[in-house]
Order: structure tokens, then sequence, then C-alpha cells
């Protein structure tokens, strides 16, 4: 499970091939596994998708405050420690940075690896160093290495950080083809130099997941080995219209790979144009990872199965629901999918007769945490 740094919707739908060419080597995967895109980052910061995610907490600061040693009941990690699974956490920043090393073992993690541990992995690491850490690359290969040696069932829930202002692919990466839009100065209202940076930055951290996959994808690991990805938030500091962009300003994509046998055995459906959100992946990857696993879910659905009524994608700012995107500020009000695009223009409103299930869900999440954090 791949947590990329800044992989928002907002740089994505940027994609030209090939004359801008935003993805790399992972255009394969985008185009030949699964992807959802109608999907929304819970969160706008890292640690608060990171502790949303694995500890079901919508307080981003518990990782680091008085409640930082409570064992959360429904923490992401439990059903495959009772599956008898390793869990690994790597970052190619420092694992101190929000207290994750301390934190994350409490929620089941069995290990923290950091930019030490890659650069002992693979000395060649350190002089590419960075701002917040290592290249994406040499964390990728870090879990390629454990993989490989791997003697039992391993879950590895890996972070990137080189997508991050400011915004510098390392020197020993060679950009692929680059242009810079008119749309793309106006949203960042930079100069095409600050411009042409994030659009390489975003390639290399694309390109290092692309590589990965493809390592996994030509080896052995092929027929054993789920494959998820995920933004941790979109990327900030861009200027959105209301209400054209509503559903692209807070979107990151879901990329998931599931091996053929896997596949093969069970039940699945695609839609691309499901919506979701960050609660969706974990019941994902139970669903095709673990047989007859028990879990807590906040809301969280298998996204490769038949919709139901409770599919819908949360940010505090909107919710999307299959048809269309309102904003939890006016629940009544609802933009609908524009035709067969990715992304609607949202430009139509109607009246919203749906619940506003966003809000039934942020006081669930609130809830939640509340009880086990007191309890």
């Amino acid at each position: 499970m791949a947590l990329m740094e800044g992989m928002g919707v907002n740089v994505l739908i940027e994609d030209d091939y090939p004359r801008n060419d935003v993805l790399g080597s992972l255009r394969s995967a985008f185009e030949n596994d699964y992807l959802f895109t109608r999907f929304l980052a819970e969160t706008s910061a890292t640690i608060d998708t990171i502790v949303n995610m694995v500890a079901k907490s919508n307080v981003p600061t518990i990782s680091h405050s008085s409640a930082q040693k409570k064992v959360i009941e429904g923490r992401a990690m439990l059903p495959y420690k009772q599956a008898g699974y390793k869990t690994i956490f790597i970052t190619a920043g420092n694992g101190m940075w929000r207290n994750v090393a301390n934190y994350l073992p409490v929620q089941g993690f069995d290990l923290v690896l950091d930019e030490n541990s890659i650069m002992d992995a693979f000395p060649a690491s350190k002089q590419y160093a960075a701002a917040w850490g290592l290249p994406d690359e040499y964390a990728f290969k870090l879990a390629k290495k454990l993989l490989d040696e791997a003697k039992e069932p391993l879950f590895i829930y890996l972070l990137t950080v080189t997508n991050h202002t400011p915004y510098k692919a390392p020197d020993s990466y060679s950009v692929k083809p680059i242009k810079v839009s008119e749309q793309l100065l106006t949203r960042m209202g930079e100069g095409e130099e600050q411009a042409a940076a994030l659009l390489s930055t975003y390639q290399y951290a694309a390109n290092s997941l692309g590589n990965f996959i493809s390592s996994v994808k030509s080896s052995s690991l092929a027929k054993q080995t789920i494959i998820a990805a995920t933004g941790d938030h979109k990327i900030r500091g861009f200027t959105l219209k209301d209400p054209d962009d509503l559903a692209l300003k807070n979107a990151v994509p879901f990329y998931l790979y599931i091996p053929q046998p896997i596949k093969e055995s069970v039940e699945l459906r695609y839609d691309p144009k499901r919506v979701g959100s960050h609660k969706d992946i974990f019941p994902t990857l139970y669903a095709f990872s673990l047989s007859d696993a028990s879990y807590t879910s906040l809301g969280g659905r298998n996204m490769l199965v038949e919709k139901d009524t409770f599919s819908f994608g949360f940010n505090p700012e909107v919710t999307l629901t299959d048809e269309g995107v309102f904003k939890n500020s006016q629940p009544s009000k609802l933009y609908r999918w524009s035709g067969d695009t990715l992304l609607s223009t949202a430009i139509t409103a109607s009246s919203n007769d749906q619940p506003n299930v966003g809000n039934d869900y942020k006081q669930l999440a609130t809830l939640y945490i509340h009880n086990q954090v007191t309890q």
C-alpha cells in the first residue's frame, strides 16, 4: 500500500501524453489495472491521512498526543496480524516525524523503517537526500527487497516524500517530456519554471511507483502480491473554481493491482466511475488478501463489488455520490456528473434528495475515536 505524497488528480488531469507526460512508467499500470479517479482524500495533510487510514482517527495530532499509546480496536493492521502477516511501515523520511516510529507499532506495525534504514540498505541513496528525505525510488527498492526476501505473509505500507515543496526531482533522474499549460500556470499562480519543476517532480514520483509495479509484475511475486496506491492529499496551493472544480479539488487516484489467480477465484465488478474515498481502501484490500476476515469499518466498502446505497466519497469539504457532488455546507444543492468523463464539470445544480451522508460519516468518525481514547 503506497501512500504517494501530493498525488492529486488536480495535476493528474494535466497529463497529455506524449506532449506532457505526467505519469512516466506508471502509465501502463493506470491503463491496464484498476483505477478510480472519482475518489477523495479525506484529509488535506499527510499525517492526517496516515492516522485516518491506520487508526481511524480524524484527530491528526493523536500520534503525538496524550492518546499516543492508546490501542485503537479497529486499527487497520489487526486483521493482517490475526492472519499471521508481518507488518512494516516504510517512510523515505525520518521516523520521528510526527512520532510515527513510536505510534505505529502501538497500532500493529512490527517494524518502522525510515531513511536511515534505506541508506543502510542502499548507501548510494545518501547523496540524493533532500529537505524531506530520500528519493522515492529508494523506498520502493527497499520494499521490493523485503518482498523478495519474505519468508512469511508480508504487508507493507509505504510513504513517499519527493513530490513535496520545494519541487525538485533528483539530479539522477532524466525527465520525460513535459509542457506547462496555461491552465496550470493560472491555477498555480506561479511562473513557468516553478510549474515545470512541479510537473517534473510529480512525474518522477509516478515513475518510481510505476517502476516498482513493473518490477513486481515481472517477477515471481506477480501472482501473490497485491499493490494499492493513492495520494495522501491534493497538490496544495492551486486555485480551483466553485462549482466547476468541486469534484476535482480534493480528488486523488486509487490504483489497484490484483494478481490473476486471485481475480479468477473471487467475484469482482469494476466500474471506473464508482465513487469512494480513503475509508474504502482497507475494506477493498481485506476482500482480496484475506479470507473471512473480521474488521471494523466506518462506512468503508469494497470498491470492486456491486455498488450499494452506502457508496460515497467523503472529504470535509465535499461528498461524492453516484449522482454527483455536493458541498457539505450545502447538502441540498447537488452538482451532477457530466457524461462519461472521469470528473464532473459540476456546473448544473439540482435538488439533492439524498441524505447528507457526509455529515453522518463525520459524526460517526468523531464518536468512534472519542470512544476509543476515553474508554
